[in-house]
């Protein structure tokens, strides 16, 4: 049952960095394995290849966290190969309905965080607010439009995995605006490998990077990073103010109200199981 709900936590990540503007690392964040998957992400090194030597290899597998890792990235690969086309169509048909939805969703959840956090001191509200200021200006950046070249490819895939390693940073929208997001997931959709494999190798090289560094501040000032990409989340929130526009209607509203509703109620009631 715990491995099933990891792989449910990974298929939501996954989801979520199918869509333009929503960030896989906000809903890490808001599942609470947001310092457990930058970790397993830091931890890999050489030693988890190094097969030709047995002892290495033990070392690196076990920092791995396998128990984890497994079920939760064949989540995100489930969502990401069954969920291209459907998403796309979805973000087609029926856009407004689909952000006022992760609208209330990272609304209400971003709210249901802010509650559990204790020790408002001032110089952490002023790094949430460099984080609302970061993510309220990453909103307004518009769309550049750069050729397919495997150096843009590498590039691009560099940048969004390290962007999706920040909650409110959505690395599907950074590949929006570097003019490659549709190109990278009709290569999804048609198994482009020479395509994927250049972008893959920059998202590796990303995730690496951006782990890192999260991780060392995470050790060193873990409840000032902790505000700060709460701030990330708080200011990326406009994203969704300016793709609804003035295009609410009485169902988008009602989207909007089933988004903030649902992680309200899954924390209402993940209390009330804590009580007994």
């Amino acid at each position: 049952m715990k491995k099933l709900l990891t792989v449910l936590h990974g298929f939501l990540v996954g989801l979520c960095d199918l869509i333009p503007g929503i960030s896989g690392g906000t809903m890490a964040f808001i599942l609470g394995i947001y310092e457990r998957l930058i970790t397993f992400i830091k931890n890999i090194s050489l030693d988890t290849i190094a097969v030709w030597d047995k002892k290495r290899f033990r070392k690196g597998i076990k920092n791995l966290d396998l128990g984890f890792t497994i079920p939760f990235f064949s989540g995100i690969l489930l969502a990401l190969f069954l969920l291209a086309n459907l998403m796309d169509h979805i973000l087609t048909t029926f856009p407004i309905y689909t952000y006022a939805f992760f609208f209330g969703l990272i609304a209400a959840s971003s709210f249901i965080i802010a509650s559990h956090i204790r020790g408002w001191t001032r110089k952490r509200v002023t790094f949430l607010s460099v984080g609302f200021c970061i993510g309220l200006i990453a909103s307004f950046v518009t769309g550049l439009m750069l050729p397919h070249t495997g150096l843009v490819l590498f590039i691009s895939g560099f940048i969004a995995a390290a962007a999706m390693l920040l909650p409110g940073v959505s690395g599907s929208y950074i590949l929006l605006i570097l003019g490659q997001y549709e190109h990278i997931t009709g290569a999804l959709r048609t198994f482009d490998f020479s395509t994927l494999i250049i972008v893959a190798i920059g998202v590796l090289l990303g995730l690496y990077a951006m782990s890192h560094l999260i991780s060392y501040l995470l050790k060193h000032q873990h409840q000032l990073t902790i505000f700060f990409l709460l701030g990330l989340v708080l200011g990326s929130l406009y994203i969704f103010i300016g793709k609804i526009g003035y295009n609410w209607s009485v169902i988008s509203i009602l989207w909007f109200v089933i988004g903030l509703v649902l992680p309200l109620a899954i924390d209402f009631f993940g209390k009330s199981r804590k009580r007994k």
